[in-house]
C-alpha cells in the first residue's frame, strides 16, 4: 500500500449500503484498491483512465481508496 489515491480518483460512497463506486478520472492508468476498516479490502487492480468499478463489503466500514 503506497498511500491515499489522488483527487482525480473519484469516490461515491453510500455507507449505509456498504457500497462505493470508484472512477479513475486521472490521465494515466492507476493501481488502486478500496480499504475497508475492520473488513475485507478489494483486490489491487489496474484501472485505465475513465474506467469505473464498484465494491460492496459485508463487514466493517469504508476507509479509503489507496494506490498499490
Amino acid at each position: 500500500m503506497r498511500g491515499t489515491a489522488p483527487a482525480c480518483v473519484k469516490r461515491d460512497v453510500i455507507k449505509h449500503r456498504k457500497y462505493v463506486k470508484v472512477t479513475n478520472s486521472c490521465n494515466e492508468a492507476m493501481h488502486l484498491k478500496v480499504v475497508i476498516d475492520w473488513g475485507n479490502d478489494s483486490p489491487c487492480l489496474t484501472y485505465q483512465p475513465g474506467e469505473q468499478w464498484e465494491w460492496n463489503w459485508g463487514r466493517g466500514s469504508y476507509g479509503k481508496v489507496v494506490t498499490c
